[in-house]
């Protein structure tokens, strides 16, 4: 959203791995359904947000302390020479305007990571991407949602180039959530 920095630019994209969540606890519909589980985990990795800290990140690497809520703190790095200011917060590099305009659809009291997670499929809603993300059709939903996310790329042309690596992140982190379902469906004996 906000085009957040990578501090993990060095490693491969697939490499990073999200922090453990039972899909069973905690999780509303749809976030604890895998394809939407790994498609947020993908918009993380491609943000720079990975782990539990990735809820506290804001826009250059910097993070907020309180989940009360969003930050609205201007942060500013140089890019290609410019220097780019933004306000992107979270996991998902929520720009305030976007978290003003999105959270009360969700009916978010805070910042915490739990309203992130729905902020995040609330943004992914209102671009119709998230049926397509439910019913596998992973690259049209990262085909309409660059615009929401510029590390998906910043024009189609760059989604295009980029697609490999972006499908092969979901895909791998779909497999995660795929063996955790599995894990669950057993029953014993």
């Amino acid at each position: 959203m906000g085009g957040g920095t990578n501090s993990d630019q060095n490693k491969s994209v697939t490499s990073i791995i999200m922090p453990d969540i039972d899909p069973t606890k905690n999780w509303a519909y749809p976030v604890n359904v895998p394809r939407v589980r790994a498609f947020l985990d993908t918009i993380a990795v491609t943000e720079g947000t990975t782990g539990p800290k990735g809820y506290y990140r804001q826009y250059t690497g910097s993070h907020f302390s309180s989940f009360k809520d969003h930050p609205r703190e201007l942060k500013c790095a140089n890019s290609n020479s410019k220097e780019l200011c933004s306000d992107a917060a979270g996991r998902y590099q929520f720009l305030s305007t976007s978290w003003d305009r999105f959270a009360p659809m969700v009916k978010a009291n805070n910042f915490s990571p739990t309203y992130q997670d729905l902020v995040a499929i609330e943004l992914i809603r209102d671009k119709n991407a998230l049926k397509d993300i439910e019913e596998g059709r992973i690259e049209e939903a990262f085909k309409k949602l660059h615009m929401v996310w510029p590390s998906f790329g910043e024009t189609e042309i760059d989604v295009e180039l980029i697609m490999p690596k972006l499908v092969g992140t979901y895909e791998q982190k779909l497999s995660l959530y795929q063996v955790k379902s599995q894990k669950l469906e057993v029953t014993p004996d």
